[in-house]
């Protein structure tokens, strides 16, 4: 999943970086840095937002 993927879809959720960080487990930092491309977006990230995305 690219960056701006993994924002779009945090956006189409209507989570901000804060929420989506509580249901994956990380910081609001480390999900700032994911949309940004300054850190890996593991397949485990992918798999949850993908699946918060089809609810």
């Amino acid at each position: 999943m690219t960056p701006a993927k993994f924002r779009t879809r945090r956006l189409a959720l209507g989570l901000t970086q804060r929420a989506l960080g509580k249901v994956l487990g990380i910081s609001k930092t480390s999900v700032y840095r994911k949309e940004h491309g300054l850190q890996v977006i593991t397949e485990r990230d992918a798999l949850a937002l993908k699946a918060l995305s089809q609810k």
